[in-house]
């Protein structure tokens, strides 16, 4: 996703009349988007650190995640409803990622069973939207 200040892109073209894409340093978005070069990304340590780039005129789009970009606007008070006009650039995974130093073959097995219970489509967007009613952002 892509979030714009005024004139969100329709097509993958339209980025490359952005004067600047925050991005996260080591983020991953889609193959396309992750090797072109043409594209002007500048990147940025946290959502937060890019949404102000964004106010300050410094950039037009941040690019992330439904939920990062939500999580960063909150914390900055931006009303998340330009999330209405992103661009969509494509789907990622989540991942639960353990420590290679992790060996307890018993606890592996039970955490996997519990992320099967539990899993369900956009669980981590649920969890923060469940998360923001109470408070918690």
């Amino acid at each position: 996703m892509v979030a714009i200040n005024e004139h969100p892109p329709s097509s993958y073209q339209d980025l490359y009349r952005l004067k600047g894409i925050a991005v996260i340093r080591k983020a991953r978005y889609n193959n396309r988007f992750d090797h072109d070069d043409q594209l002007k990304k500048v990147l940025v340590e946290n959502y937060v650190h890019g949404f102000k780039m964004l106010r300050a005129g410094r950039v037009d789009a941040v690019i992330g995640s439904d939920l990062g970009l939500r999580f960063g606007m909150r914390k900055l008070a931006i009303d998340t409803g330009i999330l209405n006009r992103a661009f969509y650039i494509g789907d990622k995974e989540w991942w639960q990622h353990l420590s290679t130093s992790f060996n307890d073959p018993q606890l592996l097995s039970r955490l996997q069973c519990g992320i099967d219970n539990i899993y369900q489509p956009d669980l981590p967007a649920a969890i923060f939207k469940q998360q923001v009613k109470r408070g918690c952002y």
